[in-house]
């Protein structure tokens, strides 16, 4: 057997192949982003509700007069009865004010 010399092809310097890879992109990849085929389209309109403080008086309920400070010593039961009657409607009137007053605490201002 004999020993056969075989020589190495010869390797292009690797300048030329960055020059090449730069020519490349120049000429085939920057013009593909430099066309204006497709306009950009415009953002939706975003609508942001922000709370604002807004000042105003809250009507005050007024104490009602419960009938229980008409009761005397002495009345008789139907009497009593007819005053302790009044007094839980006086009451629980006051209680619905009282929470329509919560839970609207500024009504609408007029002007």
């Amino acid at each position: 057997m004999t020993a056969v010399a075989v020589e190495a092809a010869p390797q292009p310097p690797k300048l030329f192949l960055l020059a090449l890879l730069l020519l490349f992109a120049v000429c085939f990849l920057l013009p593909g982003c430099a066309s204006n085929r497709i306009p950009p389209q415009a953002a939706p309109a975003v609508e942001v509700k922000v709370p604002v403080p807004v000042a105003c008086e809250i009507e005050q309920v007024p104490v009602p007069s419960y009938p229980a400070a008409q009761a005397r010593k002495g009345m008789n039961i139907w009497d009593l009865t007819k005053i302790v009657t009044a007094d839980r409607q006086v009451r629980m009137a006051e209680n619905e004010r009282l929470r329509a007053a919560t839970n609207n605490p500024c009504p609408a201002q007029k002007g």
